[in-house]
C-alpha cells in the first residue's frame, strides 16, 4: 500500500475497500494486500490475518470478515474528510462522536462508539485527561477497531465512563 491510497471508515460496512462479509480472496483482491504474513486461529474459530505494521489486521468467522483493525503506520484512514491518524486527535474523536450520534464511553483504555461498533485505543487517556499528541515523541500505539454489527464485545461488569469530546 502507498500513502497516497486512502481508506474510508464506513460503520456497519467496513474500512473500505475491506467490507464485512468478504472472503479472504475478496479481501486480497479488493485491498491489494495479497497473502497474509501471519495467521492466528483462536479456540472459538476466529481467524485473524496479519500483513505487517503498515497494514490493517482482518479477522474472519466462518470465512467472512467480522473485524478490521488499523493503526498509525497504515495507509491514511478517513472518517468523512478527517484523516484519523494524521489530523488532530481530538478532531478525529469528535468526527466519530458526531457520526455515533451519542456520547461514547471510556472503558479498558478505549473510547467506545457503540452505535458505530467501533473502538479507539490510545487516542485519549481518561485518567490523565489527555489526547495523544503525534508530535510528543511518545510511542504511537493508537488502534482503530471496527466490528461487524452484533460482534462488538461488551463488558457489563467493568466500569465505564461516558465522555464527550465537544
Amino acid at each position: 500500500m502507498t500513502r497516497e491510497t486512502k481508506w474510508s471508515v464506513e460503520p456497519d460496512v467496513g474500512i473500505l475497500p475491506i467490507k464485512f462479509g468478504m472472503t479472504e480472496s475478496e479481501v486480497s483482491e479488493a485491498s491489494g494486500l495479497g497473502r497474509a504474513n501471519d495467521t492466528i486461529v483462536e479456540d472459538d474459530g476466529l481467524v485473524t490475518h496479519f500483513w505487517g505494521l503498515g497494514d490493517p489486521n482482518v479477522a474472519y468467522r466462518d470465512g467472512k470478515v467480522v473485524f478490521i483493525a488499523t493503526g498509525p503506520a497504515s495507509i491514511p484512514v478517513l472518517i468523512g474528510d478527517v484523516e484519523v491518524f494524521l489530523d488532530d486527535t481530538r478532531t478525529a474523536l469528535q468526527a466519530f462522536e458526531k457520526a455515533n450520534g451519542d456520547k461514547p464511553f471510556y472503558q479498558l483504555g478505549s473510547v467506545n462508539f457503540t452505535r458505530l461498533n467501533l473502538a479507539m485505543t490510545g487516542f485519549f487517556d481518561f485518567r490523565e485527561d489527555r489526547y495523544y499528541d503525534p508530535m510528543s515523541g511518545e510511542q504511537d500505539d493508537r488502534v482503530l477497531s471496527l466490528f461487524a454489527p452484533g460482534t462488538m464485545t461488551e463488558f457489563p461488569d467493568i466500569p465505564k465512563t461516558e465522555i464527550t469530546f465537544f
